[in-house]
């Protein structure tokens, strides 16, 4: 399922599907947007991406969004056009 999140932000959701798998979608995703030519947009377009995956990046809607988040925050941060798995969630007992 595809939908638009926000601005430029959009979220796809694989369901039963392991971090790996969803991250080998969001990187070919990625490639054919990088080599798409858009008419009339002089400058290339690229794809960052965050996954996480439930529950390992989060038990609830919310922690999985920004786990999600912040790895597309590592993402652009260390480049841009680039896929980043978020970290499993350190919860305190």
């Amino acid at each position: 399922m595809l939908s638009r999140y926000g601005g430029e932000e959009f979220a796809i959701i694989t369901p039963e599907t392991a971090a790996e798998s969803a991250q080998a979608v969001a990187d070919k995703l990625r490639r054919i947007v990088e080599s798409w030519h858009f008419p009339g947009v002089v400058r290339p377009v690229t794809v960052s991406a965050g996954v996480a995956e439930f529950p390992i990046q989060g038990n609830t809607r919310d922690e999985l969004v920004k786990s999600a988040d912040e790895a597309l925050y590592a993402a652009k941060q260390s480049g841009r056009n680039r896929v980043v798995a978020a970290q499993s969630l350190r919860r305190a007992f």
